[in-house]
C-alpha cells in the first residue's frame, strides 16, 4: 500500500471561533501505479485531502502512512515524502519563477543536490514526458508561453525529481477545450508509459470518468463512494444526481433511455462505448 489514509479528521482553526471542520471519518488506501479520479463540489473538501499526502497539512485525529511511514510521528522525514509524491496545485503557472524553462524544471534536481550533468538529464526527460522539445523549449522564458504550455512547464517541473506518484489540482482548469484535452493527453500518457500512480482532482464529471480507472468520490468532507467509473455511474446515478454532481451527458442518456424500458446498458462512459451498445441493440433485433 503506498498511501494509507486511517480515520482522518481536520479542522481548519481549531479551537477558534470560526472551527471548520473540513475532513471527516476519512479511510483511504492507494496502491502504486493507480489512476485515482477525485471528484466533488467546490468545498467539499478535495484539496485540503490531497495536501495531507505528503505532510503539508496535518490531521486533527487519525493516521496517514506513506509506504508505511507515519507521517504524524515525530521527525519524520517530510522532504523524503514529498520526493515521493509530487503534488501540483491548481493554476500551477502562477508559481512559475525562474528566467528560462531549464532553470524552472531544473529547480527540483537542484535541490536534491544532482550534479551538472545529470540535472539537464532530468530536464530533457522531464520536457520530454510532456511533449516539449528541450531544443525549442530550454532557454525560453516560461512566461512567453501560453496557459497550456505553462502548464505543462510546472508539471514538468515536478516530473523531474521523479516522484512516485503525481498529485493534481484541477489541472485542466480555466483551459480552453484544445488545451484540456491536450493536458489530459499528457497525463494518461506519463501514467501508461511511466507507471507513475497518478490521482486527478476535479469537478468536471465527464472528462475524468473518461481518464480514471478509479473514482472516488466526497461530499461536504466525506467519501461517499470509491470505485471503478462504470460501476459508480451504473449503480450509484440517482445518489450522483441528489448530491449535485449528476453525470457525463452520454451515461446521463443511457439512463433515460433506460427509464423508458430500452434494454441498454447504463454503465457507458464515451460516446463511443453508446455507439457500440446502440449497434449491439441493433444487431441483436
Amino acid at each position: 500500500m503506498f498511501i494509507h489514509l486511517e480515520d482522518m479528521y481536520f479542522t481548519y482553526s481549531l479551537g477558534m471561533p470560526f472551527e471548520t471542520e473540513v475532513l471527516k471519518n476519512i479511510n483511504l488506501e492507494i496502491d502504486k501505479g493507480e489512476f485515482i479520479g477525485l471528484i466533488g463540489h467546490t468545498g467539499c473538501g478535495k484539496t485540503t485531502l490531497i495536501q495531507h499526502f505528503n505532510g503539508l497539512l496535518t490531521p486533527t485525529s487519525g493516521k496517514i502512512y506513506v509506504e508505511g511511514v507515519d507521517l504524524n510521528k515525530k521527525g519524520v522525514n517530510l522532504k523524503l515524502v514529498r520526493q515521493k509524491i509530487g503534488l501540483v496545485f491548481q493554476y500551477p503557472e502562477n508559481q512559475l519563477f525562474e528566467e528560462t524553462i531549464y532553470q524552472e524544471v531544473a529547480f527540483g534536481p537542484k535541490k536534491l543536490g544532482l550534479s551538472e550533468e545529470k540535472i539537464k538529464k532530468r530536464v530533457r526527460e522531464a520536457l520530454k514526458m510532456v511533449d516539449l522539445d528541450y531544443n525549442l523549449y530550454a532557454e525560453r522564458s516560461p512566461f512567453s508561453l501560453s496557459g497550456g504550455e505553462m502548464r505543462r512547464v510546472a508539471l514538468a517541473s515536478i516530473l523531474s525529481i521523479r516522484p512516485k506518484m503525481l498529485i493534481l489540482d484541477e489541472p485542466t482548469a480555466n483551459l480552453d477545450p484544445q488545451g484540456r484535452d491536450n493536458i489530459l493527453s499528457e497525463i494518461k500518457k506519463i501514467h501508461y508509459n511511466f507507471g507513475m500512480g497518478v490521482v486527478l482532482v476535479s469537478h468536471n464529471m465527464e472528462k475524468v470518468a473518461e481518464t480514471v480507472n478509479r473514482l472516488v468520490v466526497m461530499h461536504r468532507g466525506e467519501i461517499i463512494m470509491d470505485g471503478a467509473p462504470r460501476d459508480i455511474f451504473e449503480k450509484h446515478a440517482n445518489e450522483l444526481i441528489e448530491v449535485g454532481l449528476g453525470l457525463p451527458q452520454v451515461t446521463e442518456c443511457m439512463h433515460k433511455l433506460k427509464e423508458k424500458g430500452k434494454d441498454v446498458y447504463t454503465g457507458v462512459l464515451t460516446v463511443d462505448d453508446a455507439e457500440r451498445e446502440m449497434l449491439k441493440k441493433i444487431k441483436n433485433k
